[in-house]
């Protein structure tokens, strides 16, 4: 995984614009754009382009070939893997201050958050470093923009989370599975491998492998469709008990004036 071997000396520096940090590793072929700062120990592989404002913190790793869109933030410790694409104002390695711990924040420990190959990252996406282990996304996963990944998230590889999907800390998605607009996952749960959840679906448990969800809270999609076509058959029920009680009366009424019409 890129990040394990030792940065190599810190000599070497791109010829192009912003900040580096004396003990960071830039490859020559690498470009930063003005505005961008590069901390101490970070390390920014072969034909890495950072454009402007980007941010890389101490310690972190750029493999080859990633680029970094306008404003991104890569946190201390993040290991981003090869031929990435990651999309303005996107935010690797969030973490919240521990309660009642004035101060700043202590450097995360290395590698809490990894980002695998050939992994793109949509706008504005925040993804939160790892607490008890590491948050991961998989290789060739698709992340949309407005995404956010708590803690100890693990998305497999080609995983493919669209725009504004939300997922609680401890949450894993398996490979292949997709996870449509606005689905929120709870905490801990398990996504299966190429199972897919529909938009604005609220999943409170686990999904399994190939299963197809939806819902508030999300349910196999027949069990769904079921229950929506639920309500108009209890329509044309109350429908179809409205008339015969409709007939009942009719006939009921001809029964008594045809009794009263045969009286001596």
């Amino acid at each position: 995984m890129p990040g394990d071997e030792p940065a190599p000396p810190g000599e070497q520096v791109a010829p192009s614009a912003g900040r580096r940090d004396r003990s960071a590793w830039i490859d020559p072929t690498a470009v930063l754009s003005p505005g961008c700062v590069v901390e101490d120990g970070a390390w920014v592989g072969a034909d890495v382009s950072l454009h402007p404002h980007v941010v890389v913190g101490a310690g972190a790793h750029v493999g080859a070939g990633t680029v970094l869109s306008a404003g991104v933030c890569v946190a201390p410790g993040v290991v981003l893997g090869e031929r990435c694409l990651v999309h303005p104002g996107v935010v690797l390695g969030f973490r919240y201050r521990p309660e009642g711990l004035p101060g700043p924040l202590a450097p995360a420990d290395p590698h809490r958050l990894v980002v695998e190959d050939d992994v793109e990252i949509g706008p504005n996406t925040v993804v939160e470093s790892g607490q008890r282990a590491t948050t991961r996304i998989g290789r060739g996963a698709v992340l949309g923009g407005q995404v956010f990944l708590g803690h100890d998230c693990e998305i497999g590889a080609g995983a493919h989370l669209v725009s504004m999907v939300g997922l609680a800390g401890g949450v894993t998605v398996g490979e292949q599975a997709l996870l449509c607009g606005q689905v929120g996952v709870t905490g801990n749960a398990r996504i299966g491998d190429r199972a897919v959840v529909f938009a604005h679906s609220g999943v409170i448990g686990n999904v399994p492998d190939d299963g197809r969800y939806l819902g508030f809270p999300a349910r196999p999609r027949q069990s769904w469709l079921r229950a929506q076509a639920l309500p108009r058959l209890v329509e044309r029920l109350e429908r179809r008990i409205v008339t015969l009680e409709r007939a009942i009366r009719t006939s009921e009424s001809a029964d008594f004036h045809t009794r009263n019409d045969s009286s001596p």
